[in-house]
């Protein structure tokens, strides 16, 4: 039997963590495959309880990088990232470690192989757009960047494993001439983030 529920559910992970600090807790597993179906939280104080159902959960599982864009309007990019959540949680590692930091946007990582649909595209403030250009081009890894020029907004693809690969990416026919082409480092998020 299936369950929608996967116990290994980072949130889920998480309240088990924080509710075995304060309450004594039990799992209720079924039988055929040992999948939990329920939790049951005792107050350590009272001895009062109650139990919740599991009844299903949801894993961020998009790529995402955290866009950081500098003083001068220099993009870098760090990352991936399971899921915009991930990627803007790291944005105050980011602004703590460089002083030059001006915004961070957690964006979607498209695939190389696939044109980014319309609706994946990020709006982005005009005046912003207009000054936006790689901030460093040798990192460990590299993205792509699209800008399009009729409606400010912007857009990552990659990751790809150098400035080569990168830069030689070949931009659809049907974009080129909506939008300027940016190739820009790609680095790993810290191990604590």
């Amino acid at each position: 039997m299936s369950s929608p529920f996967n116990p290994d559910n980072r949130a889920y992970r998480r309240f088990l963590t924080v509710i075995g600090e304060h309450f004594d807790v039990a799992q209720w597993l079924r039988d055929s495959d040992q999948q939990p179906v329920m939790v049951t939280m005792t107050d350590l104080d009272s001895g009062d309880m109650f139990t919740v159902g599991l009844m299903d959960s949801v894993q961020a599982t998009a790529p995402h990088i955290l866009a950081a864009i500098d003083i001068s309007g220099g993009i870098t990019a760090y990352g991936p990232f399971t899921g915009d959540t991930a990627a803007n949680s790291h944005a105050g590692t980011v602004a703590l470690s460089r002083g030059d930091v001006a915004a961070t946007r957690a964006l979607p990582l498209h695939r190389p192989d696939h044109v980014p649909p319309t609706e994946a595209w990020a709006s982005t403030p005009a005046d912003l757009a207009e000054i936006i250009h790689a901030a460093d081009a040798d990192g460990p890894a590299a993205i792509v960047v699209l800008l399009h020029r009729q409606q400010p907004s912007i857009c990552a693809v990659g990751p790809f494993p150098d400035h080569y690969t990168a830069a030689t990416w070949p931009l659809p026919d049907d974009l080129a001439p909506m939008v300027r082409r940016l190739t820009t480092a790609l680095y790993q998020p810290s191990a604590d983030a």
